[in-house]
């Protein structure tokens, strides 16, 4: 999958412009807040039909105040699409070759993506719905049934605390908990799996931007046994769940250890060592996709350079080397562009290229 165009109106702080991108490696490089972001975060539409940043889409687009619209090129062997979010009626459009989507989740699968941007520092940093909410999103993208699944145990939790805080029934709950155990198990199944193979595909990129010098592992916490083990702690909880008035038990607690070294990143990590980790698990994903979906994802990468060496800028380089990749930075210090190939650079100011 590679993207060969886009198309920006009236989004961010792009009244209206149009970028190619005809080589694997391309630059887009500018001072901060001249729109680097802003560009990548409109490719992304395609791949979430939703923005990675604020907590709505509508902020991109000035509230709707002005007509918008992001049109987007994708080519997969010899097949173009064409991807279109705009409006109509006062109402968000998406469009692939001119078939609506109805659903953001069919997207999903349609144009994968790997982002890395500043803000994914957090998933080392926070707390675990950081985490849970990255491999709910990555493992959604890649697979419809996780993603059914995952909605219909929300819906569910959010029944079953609504009786807690409400009009408890101990029929009606019996009715809820059953269901939660069924889907409850699978989201620990497919997680489980999930985060066993990303920690073996991450470790070795660890390694190799690491030099060798750090081990890095992913290990799935859970206090799921089995779906009787589920049963029986819904019931068990309940008492302590009427008095905190949400559900205590379940997939919404789990969390994933990131450790360095045998050591808790979290907890005794450094500011690089963060930022390596978290690309070494973003990069982990690769392989995952193209075995998923058999494609290549494309790579946007925000800011990804700062605080790294000469050696490790050069080896992500490397590591990425077949496939598109979209890299925003304030300048290529650092870089040896000798020993690049097939790469361009776009300069950003102001919304506008220069």
């Amino acid at each position: 999958m590679k993207l060969t165009q886009a198309h920006l109106i009236n989004y961010r702080n792009y009244k209206e412009e149009e970028f190619y991108f005809d080589s694997d490696l391309e630059f887009i490089l500018g001072d901060n807040a001249q729109g680097k972001t802003n560009l990548l975060e409109a490719i992304y539409l395609a791949c979430m039909g939703k923005t990675f940043r604020g907590r709505t889409t509508r902020e991109a687009f000035y509230e709707r105040k002005l007509p918008f619209r992001v049109e987007l090129k994708f080519v997969q062997e010899d097949r173009t699409y064409d991807f279109v979010y705009t409006h109509r009626d006062k109402k968000p459009l998406l469009e692939v070759n001119n078939l609506k989507i109805e659903r953001r989740s069919e997207l999903f699968g349609r144009f994968p993506m790997v982002l890395f941007s500043p803000e994914h520092l957090n998933m080392i940093r926070e707390g675990p719905s950081y985490r849970r909410s990255f491999f709910d999103r990555e493992i959604s993208l890649v697979s419809p049934g996780y993603f059914h699944d995952l909605i219909q145990y929300q819906r569910l939790l959010k029944s079953r605390n609504i009786l807690l805080k409400e009009n408890f029934d101990p029929i009606e709950m019996d009715v809820y908990e059953e269901k939660m155990a069924h889907y409850g198990l699978r989201l620990y199944e497919t997680r489980k799996e999930f985060v066993s193979r990303l920690s073996e595909k991450s470790g070795e990129i660890h390694g190799f931007i690491s030099g060798g010098r750090e081990k890095l592992e992913l290990i799935y916490k859970s206090n799921i046994v089995g779906i009787e083990d589920l049963r029986s702690s819904y019931k068990e909880d309940r008492k302590k769940d009427l008095s905190l008035g949400y559900t205590t038990f379940g997939p919404q607690a789990d969390d994933m250890l990131i450790v360095i070294n045998g050591r808790d990143a979290r907890r005794f990590a450094s500011q690089g060592q963060v930022r390596i980790a978290s690309l070494s698990i973003f990069f982990g994903l690769l392989p995952f996709i193209e075995e998923m979906l058999d494609k290549k994802p494309i790579i946007l990468l925000d800011d990804v350079f700062s605080e790294l060496d000469r050696f490790r800028r050069h080896q992500i380089l490397d590591l990425l080397r077949n496939h598109q990749v979209i890299l925003t930075g304030t300048d290529l210090d650092g870089l040896d562009l000798s020993k690049l190939s097939n790469y361009k650079i776009t300069t950003i100011e102001e919304g506008r290229k220069i």
